[in-house]
């Protein structure tokens, strides 16, 4: 008789250096966690891992034009907006090991008939 052992889920301590917020997982997979900001003007944001210590969250606004110009009627994009209603490009939290990044890359709604 062979005995296996149980492999447990790793645990992992997540925190936001903007809010405080707090998480853990028990995902065995690498993976990356998020939470909506308050600090962030409720954009999602990444967690750091929690031994990273401290860290600044920076938000990057959109710096192109809302709708491109050459969309035809009936096509339009789907960007992400901040509580204040700007348009968002996405989220950078930096910190003595590096950074984490949450992009919005904008979709295309097109009606068909």
């Amino acid at each position: 008789m062979s005995t296996v052992p149980l492999l447990t889920p790793p645990v992992r301590h997540w925190h936001c250096p903007a809010c405080g917020r707090t998480s853990t997982t028990t995902e065995a997979e690498p993976h990356a966690q998020l939470h909506p900001c308050p600090r962030a003007r409720g954009l999602l944001t990444p967690y750091l891992p929690g031994e990273s210590g401290r860290g600044k969250v920076t938000v990057l606004e959109r710096q192109d034009y809302e709708q491109h110009s050459g969309l035809r009627p009936g096509v339009t994009e789907t960007l992400q907006y901040d509580h204040d209603g700007r348009p968002a490009m996405g989220v950078v939290v930096e910190h003595d090991g590096g950074a984490h990044t949450a992009l919005f890359v904008p979709g295309i709604n097109i009606k068909t008939r």
